[in-house]
């Protein structure tokens, strides 16, 4: 890589890097102060839930969050795995192992927060009990889109692995 492109990853990475960090804290400062404190249609509707379930008491706020924590602390560690990854291109150190191990745990993480989330709306159904008799299972768009992006990194993370392994053993050759 010359040092034009070197020099514009690394631009790219630091501001990029600064979002992640912002998304990182706001995902985790939503997730508690919508359960915690946000309205109960709000949650039913706008976070972790795709289907209205009574939220009524702090018991159901609590059983909420701890049903949807683990697609929120999954997507909050890999952000902050992609986080590293691109203070390690800051540095310069873009296709090093450390950098491809970051790529993979956030597409891996994301991977697995999609999933978690998928699993959320029936969980939640299923233990505070629908508004209505008929039961829905609604699977969003961002929910494929997270499991699909979340593939397609980890994927791109091993054509690397395999991309250093061949060009290790060109060098060889040569």
């Amino acid at each position: 890589m010359n040092s034009t492109s070197l020099e514009r990853v690394t631009r790219l990475a630091r501001l990029l890097k600064l979002l992640v960090w912002a998304a990182l804290s706001a995902t985790v400062a939503l997730h508690l102060l919508l359960w915690l404190g946000g309205s109960p249609h709000w949650l039913a509707e706008g976070w972790g839930a795709a289907v209205q379930v009574h939220v009524e008491t702090a018991g159901d706020r609590l059983v909420g969050l701890l049903v949807t924590l683990p697609a929120t602390l999954l997507m909050a560690y890999g952000l902050y795995r992609l986080a590293r990854m691109l203070a390690r291109f800051e540095r310069g150190d873009v296709f090093s192992i450390t950098s491809i191990g970051h790529l993979r745990a956030f597409g891996l993480a994301t991977l697995a927060s999609g999933i978690a989330s998928l699993l959320e709306s029936p969980l939640l159904a299923l233990i505070l009990g629908p508004e209505t008799d008929r039961f829905q299972l609604v699977i969003r768009s961002s929910d494929l889109w997270t499991v699909l992006i979340g593939a397609l990194m980890f994927v791109i993370g091993e054509i690397m692995v395999e991309a250093r392994r061949i060009a290790a053993e060109n060098a060889e050759i040569v």
